[in-house]
């Protein structure tokens, strides 16, 4: 299982920025994108399911399955033709 390290640091830098503001953290450096996730890693109010929780489903599969959405609209274009 992925650590809360690993997972944060699939998150872009603004997505970062908007954890640490909602959960009032005080990061050292808000420009380092490393900083706010050692910030973030280390913060006991931000846990890794809440974080997840606030992300829609497609955001998530989009993160790990980087041509997610190649294969989704591959799939539209061949629906009508598949025979299941």
């Amino acid at each position: 299982m992925p650590s809360k390290r690993d997972v944060l640091a699939l998150f872009t830098r603004d997505e970062l920025l908007t954890i640490v503001d909602r959960y009032a953290l005080s990061p050292a450096d808000r420009r380092a994108k490393d900083g706010l996730v050692e910030t973030v890693a280390s913060s006991k109010k931000a846990t890794l399911a809440a974080l997840l929780s606030e992300l829609s489903r497609e955001r998530l599969v989009g993160r790990w399955l980087p041509d997610y959405e190649q294969r989704r609209a591959r799939l539209r274009e061949l629906g009508p033709s598949l025979v299941w």
